[in-house]
């Protein structure tokens, strides 16, 4: 590759990373948790180690990140062994990257802290998605530190968000499928089922309003009290693998309206919980099992069903 492709190549990376870490800090309003901010931190400094992206664009990158007090990811700069090594050379990592892993590994006599394994996680991670370290190699390297605690932040890079803009279209193409009126069930259905996309980081708060605006309904989904224990702020990704205790949660605030009806829920309770769970289990918030157990517990909507609706336009 001359010089000039790979920094049309390096670029293009550095631009791919940009939009992703700046739609993480527009989802936390400009305070990236501590976690998330070491995460990316280290993700980037794989990157600019083995000359994936430029060192000029590794410090763009790394000035869009907050200040680490404890930071662990310049102790793994600091143990790298091969400066010259680049990224089309797949012997040199492996050797190395076992033996700086197992450096940290014995250094805390075999107990690593979390905000290392999250570190070299990232690191890792990094070094796999742009094919610097076969896949493989980076499974085997992770099992060798301890597992990252929920919520993931990893993961978070790695899945991505939702795309607002395919959102967008999914809605309108619904719209206009009703000739321009929406009825207020499917509205029900779409704004609960963005709901808990937003409520766990899939989405920014601002496209999450941008989306909300399409929508047109006179029922405040606010006012049934299904999402009021979840709070009103994005919270992150709340398990990817997933959460039992989300779905435990869950099955009891369903229990408790259900209760509340004597097992009657109003059609609009039921669209509202059927969409937002289907959501929750599509993000990976809840396992597949779980969110057929929890809409289990709640009687069929009768006539055309919004929900599926909405999973066969945005998920085949």
């Amino acid at each position: 590759m001359n010089t000039e492709n790979e920094a049309e190549f390096d670029y293009s990376i550095s631009e791919n990373i940009e939009c992703r870490i700046q739609d993480a800090l527009e989802v936390y309003e400009g305070h990236l948790p501590e976690r998330f901010s070491i995460a990316w931190k280290a993700y980037v400094a794989g990157l600019m180690e083995w000359r994936v992206i430029s060192l000029t664009n590794y410090k763009k990158l790394l000035s869009l990140l907050p200040v680490i007090a404890n930071d662990p990811v310049p102790d793994i700069f600091s143990s790298k062994e091969s400066p010259n090594a680049g990224s089309d050379n797949f012997g040199i990592p492996e050797a190395e990257l076992q033996r700086r892993i197992q450096k940290h590994i014995d250094a805390f006599s075999g107990n690593m802290p979390e905000s290392y394994a999250l570190a070299w996680n990232s690191y890792l991670g990094g070094l796999s998605e742009w094919q610097v370290v076969k896949f493989n190699l980076y499974k085997e390297l992770i099992e060798l530190m301890p597992p990252i605690l929920n919520p993931d932040p990893v993961l978070l890079i790695f899945i991505g968000r939702k795309d607002i803009y395919s959102f967008q279209q999914y809605i309108k193409d619904d719209i206009e499928a009703f000739k321009g009126s929406l009825p207020e069930r499917n509205a029900i259905a779409w704004k609960a089922y963005l709901r808990g996309f937003w409520e766990y980081g899939a989405i920014s708060t601002k496209g999450y309003q941008q989306l909300l605006e399409l929508l047109p309904t006179t029922i405040d989904l606010e006012k049934l009290n299904i999402f009021s224990e979840r709070g009103q702020t994005p919270k992150g990704p709340g398990g990817f693998g997933a959460s039992t205790q989300v779905s435990t949660e869950l099955h009891s605030r369903i229990q408790q309206q259900l209760n509340a009806f004597q097992g009657d829920l109003p059609e609009d309770y039921l669209i509202t919980w059927d969409a937002y769970l289907f959501s929750l289990e599509k993000w990976d918030v809840i396992d597949p099992s779980d969110y057929t157990q929890l809409v289990s517990l709640l009687p069929p909507i009768s006539g055309s069903d919004p929900v599926q609706r909405i999973a066969k336009a945005v998920h085949g």
